[in-house]
């Protein structure tokens, strides 16, 4: 287990932001970021148990030649409201990818196609250019020292304290 980073713990102890003007701003990046790749995104607003809204991109093939066509990838950019942090969410829809650790787990960046990496790779490279810090994998499930679940109250991964307590 790594230590997690202070700018990390910091933000766990914020309280979440529930204004119109956080939607706002997560709206504007999702369309920036559907310009910078030409795909389809969608912007999740709902925040139920969750500190964050996310970004979304559903890969069905698009970023690779027609006969390659055999993964289906949801891809989400989570954003917390509790400091201006993301979170890469991936999800392969087709069960092709195995992380070892359970269904209920993102996968990891390392284990998709070279494409898509470079593509998620350019959207984070966007994020950090606009200001956000990302809070890398390894630090999803590692606990959030001190915080409870708002859900069932029981204690909280980092994953769950700054951007959603159901996927």
């Amino acid at each position: 287990m790594k230590n997690i980073p202070d700018f990390i713990l910091r933000s766990i102890k914020n309280e979440p932001d529930y204004s119109k003007s956080f939607s706002y701003k997560i709206s504007a990046l999702a369309q920036s970021i559907r310009e910078l790749n030409h795909l389809e995104v969608t912007h999740c607003e709902g925040m139920d148990y969750c500190p964050a809204q996310y970004i979304e991109i559903y890969l069905n093939g698009q970023i690779d030649h027609p006969s390659k066509i055999n993964y289906i990838f949801e891809i989400r950019f989570y954003i917390s409201s509790k400091a201006n942090l993301f979170f890469v969410y991936i999800n392969d829809k087709k069960e092709r990818i195995k992380n070892n650790i359970g269904k209920s787990h993102p996968i990891s960046i390392d284990l998709l196609p070279e494409k898509t990496q470079n593509l998620i790779s350019k959207i984070k490279y966007f994020l950090i250019e606009n200001g956000y810090q990302e809070v890398l994998y390894e630090f999803y499930d590692q606990e959030a020292a001190g915080y409870l679940t708002q859900m069932d109250g029981l204690p909280a991964n980092i994953f769950e304290a700054l951007f959603a307590e159901i996927v």
